[in-house]
């Protein structure tokens, strides 16, 4: 291998550069300053446009972000509440009955094995607003639904309660 040092380097260039033709050391000049230019340039509109970019999807980012925090404080919020107790058959069927009953369907509930059977008529609109309600107030949720078709609202739902692992029993 053969070593050269800084200044032997710079002789060794030189005496080359001296080899060539004026035209092509005016090239090789002007291939020196134009390729540090063209590499300044390069990093320059890189930058940019990155800078572009970040611009753009910075408030998606810092909109996520805020989402995740909101997140969290209600995660922590819903820790500090207490646990939900069971609830008896007898009341959990009465409860439904009633929050049917002030969301204006008529209902007959009762107790099954599968959950409670809740029979009646409604509109569509206010069948689903009492299911939504009945889930986030009783921690009942559908397991079985059955409609009749031809516009008179009848139906009949099995619903089941359920705890913060799932299902209960399951």
């Amino acid at each position: 291998m053969i070593s050269l040092s800084p200044s032997r380097l710079h002789v060794s260039l030189q005496a080359w550069l001296a080899a060539r033709a004026p035209r092509e050391r005016q090239l090789l000049r002007m291939a020196g300053l134009l390729l540090p230019l063209a590499a300044a340039w390069a990093v320059f509109d890189w930058t940019w446009s990155e800078q572009q970019r970040l611009a753009l999807r910075l408030p998606a980012a810092r909109a996520s972000f805020e989402r995740m925090q909101e997140d969290a404080a209600e995660l922590a919020r819903l820790r500090t509440l207490p646990p939900v107790t069971a609830v008896s058959s007898a009341a959990l069927v009465a409860a439904t009955s009633t929050a049917a009953e002030a969301r204006g369907l008529r209902v007959s509930a009762a107790m099954s094995a599968e959950g409670v059977v809740v029979k009646g008529s409604a509109t569509l609109p206010a069948l689903v607003d009492w299911l939504a309600s009945i889930q986030a107030d009783l921690r009942l949720r559908p397991i079985r639904m059955k409609t009749t078709p031809g516009g008179d609202g009848q139906f009949e739902v099995v619903l089941q309660a359920y705890d913060d692992a799932g299902l209960n029993g399951g």
